[in-house]
């Protein structure tokens, strides 16, 4: 398979890979944004019952939330390296020497497309834990911090098509190390 065939696969795999993303990111979007409407217009007052519980809520939000980012930084970190997608290539082609250039780029798209979502969820779930807890107490303080940090994750981890564009060479690279 020539390169050009190669670089059209990568290009396929981030469209779809953006389209995921835009899902995402617009659902989270609509979520805060109901919450926001509800807050800005409707304005509820603190709930009175909920008094003594707000400060422990508050800071149970809040560890949720930081639990959150650093799985997300543990797992780019983690998923987002040459050793990552050579060790899916040099699995498979242990398994099946005879695979072509193109179904071990499906391979390993396949894992990464997997490893995508999973770091886009907790950056879904931080947002949502600010609006869990705005419906919660009705303080929506917290909810905007949440809502900007879940926004500035998905964000840093757009699925542009340069952060795959060498994939192909790691095959190539791993294909010739295991001759």
């Amino acid at each position: 398979m020539n390169r050009s065939e190669l670089n059209e696969s990568v290009k396929g795999f981030s469209q779809r890979l953006k389209t995921g993303w835009q899902i995402i990111f617009i659902v989270m979007a609509v979520v805060y944004g109901i919450s926001l409407y509800h807050a800005l217009i409707v304005n509820p007052p603190i709930r009175e019952n909920m008094l003594a519980y707000v400060k422990n809520l508050d800071l149970l939000s809040f560890v949720i939330a930081i639990v959150l980012a650093l799985i997300i930084l543990n797992l780019k970190r983690k998923y987002f390296s040459k050793k990552f997608s050579r060790s899916i290539t040099e699995s498979a082609l242990s398994q099946n020497p005879e695979l072509s250039d193109q179904e071990l780029l499906n391979i390993v798209f396949i894992q990464l497309q997997k490893k995508m979502h999973l770091i886009w969820l907790p950056g879904f779930l931080i947002v949502l834990d600010g609006v869990i807890l705005y419906w919660i107490i009705y303080l929506s303080r917290n909810m905007h911090i949440y809502f900007i940090v879940g926004a500035f994750s998905l964000i840093l981890n757009y699925p542009r098509q340069v952060l795959f564009e060498e994939i192909p060479w790691h095959i190539r690279e791993a294909r010739k190390d295991l001759k």
